[in-house]
This record gives structure tokens, C-alpha cells and sequence, in this order.
């Protein structure tokens, strides 16, 4: 995996930064509490997640997850393995996400993820992502 991740910092909670990699990777979003890069494989590009995933982070994440999505032939494959938190925020971005991406018949799929997202996805038997976990043999989620 690259490691281009957390190449720039925000200077407030409240704006995203932008970067555009010269290793060919669909860009890095930072903030204080949340940070995203994205890079393609294949016809997927895969989304690395780290910080927290909640009401203050949700409008960053949304967008990066879009941008990302956008740039993908296939879908997204998120490493959410970084994610501290999690409320229900930042799991409404996620179901928003694979929403979209099933519009446009693109996957998302959860690769790894932190305790924190597993958690969440167990207590609200979110059966789009546990799927997604069980295929990982990851059958303590739900």
C-alpha cells in the first residue's frame, strides 16, 4: 500500500484539504479529526479512513468518499481499520455512499475495520456491511 497518507493538515475543523498525489493516488482529505486517502487498483479504488467518523467529520468524509468514488470504475474498498469512533453520522455517510455507488452499479465494500466500526455495525445489524465483514471471516460482527 502507498505511503502517501496524511500528506496535509487543515488548519480548522471546518475546511478539508485537497491534494492531488503525484504517485497517481485520487487525493488525500485531512481535517484535525478525520483523514482519507484515496489511490486506485485495478478498477476499485480504495479508501483508507482514519480519526473519527461523526457529525463534525461526516461533510469532509462524505466528499472524499464521493470524489472517490467517482474516480473508480468498479466501487470503493474501505480500510476504515484506522477509525477510532463512530457514531451514527459517520454511518449514514457510508450507507449514503453505497447507495450512490449502487446507482451507478459500482460496489462498496468494507475491507477492514477498527473496533470501533464493527461495534456500531453489531449494534445496528447494518446488513449491508456485515456481509461485507462476514466474507473477511470476521463472524464476530453480527
Amino acid at each position: 500500500m502507498p505511503e502517501h497518507l496524511l500528506s496535509s493538515q487543515a488548519g480548522s475543523g471546518d475546511e478539508a484539504v485537497h491534494e492531488t498525489l503525484a504517485d497517481g493516488s485520487v487525493g488525500a482529505r485531512t481535517s484535525p479529526f478525520l483523514k482519507v486517502a484515496a489511490y486506485p487498483t485495478g478498477g476499485r479504488t480504495v479508501a483508507v479512513v482514519a480519526g473519527e467518523l461523526d457529525i463534525d467529520t461526516e461533510q469532509a468524509l462524505q466528499h472524499a468518499l464521493h470524489e472517490a468514488l467517482a474516480q473508480s470504475v468498479h466501487g470503493l474498498d474501505l480500510d476504515l481499520a484506522g477509525v477510532d469512533f463512530c457514531d451514527c453520522s459517520g454511518l449514514n455517510v457510508l450507507l449514503r455512499i453505497r447507495r450512490l455507488a449502487l446507482a451507478k452499479a459500482k460496489t462498496v465494500r468494507i475491507q477492514t475495520a477498527g473496533i470501533a466500526v464493527e461495534h456500531l455495525l453489531a449494534l445496528t445489524r447494518t446488513p449491508e456491511f456485515r456481509r461485507t465483514l462476514r466474507g473477511l471471516g470476521r463472524e464476530s460482527v453480527g
